[in-house]
């Protein structure tokens, strides 16, 4: 189960603008977070989609 929080909604409130967002930007930047955060050495585990993060190095 995923949770989302609720200040996201606004986006959302026009789904013709939708499609303009940058959403292969916002993809990298939560993966670079997670990468962050997953480097700390009291971390065992990463959030996020790690098939995104395979395909991305693989490419």
């Amino acid at each position: 189960m995923s949770i989302v929080s609720c200040k996201y909604l606004p986006l959302l409130k026009n789904f013709s603008e939708i499609r303009s967002y940058s959403w292969g930007s916002a993809c990298l930047a939560y993966l670079y977070k997670s990468l962050c955060r997953a480097s700390h050495y009291d971390m065992n585990e990463m959030d996020g989609s790690l098939v995104l993060l395979h395909v991305w190095t693989w490419e």
